[in-house]
């Protein structure tokens, strides 16, 4: 619905409504079918493609999720540094290293779940991408598989002795 006016929120501007249809889902094969609430969408694009709109919106939302998974899994903004410098680049040094992750996963094993991660719990069945946890677990099983029990590769310690030699 074009040109819808929301005096609180907008004033004067005139804005576009979006509904997103309700999803439909079931508790079991023979329950009846629920629908969860609609969605709704403002915007101050009057005349842009819904499906762009609609996309942004749902771009958005994983955003979202990046940030939290920085923040509850990485520790963004909870840092203790030292140094005065260290402060403001922490953050990005963090999200740096959450993007080479992400990136190294999509490389290595494409947008979706594959059988080289772990296996998810059953409450958890449906879930079509890696999250940040699937990606630390994957790679603190392959740290484990290529290092001994020192946490070092298994050769680091006889190339370590002979540059101490020369």
């Amino acid at each position: 619905m074009p040109g819808v006016l929301w005096q609180r929120g907008s004033g004067k501007r005139p804005l576009r409504l979006i509904v997103v249809a309700p999803q439909p889902y079931k508790l079991s094969q023979q329950a009846r079918t629920n629908y969860r609430d609609p969605a709704y969408l403002l915007t101050t694009d009057l005349k842009g493609s819904i499906q762009r709109s609609l996309q942004s919106y749902f771009d958005r939302w994983q955003i979202e999720i990046n940030h939290r998974e920085e923040k509850q899994w990485l520790g963004v903004g909870q840092a203790q540094v030292w140094s005065p410098k260290s402060v403001p680049r922490h953050p990005a040094f963090v999200v740096a290293c959450y993007s080479l992750l992400l990136l190294a996963g999509l490389r290595a094993y494409g947008p979706g779940r594959t059988d080289a991660y772990l296996p998810l719990p059953k409450w958890r069945r449906s879930s079509r991408r890696p999250s940040l946890r699937d990606l630390l677990a994957l790679l603190r099983k392959q740290i484990s598989e290529t290092c001994g029990s020192n946490g070092l590769p298994a050769n680091f310690s006889k190339k370590l002795i002979r540059h101490a030699h020369t």
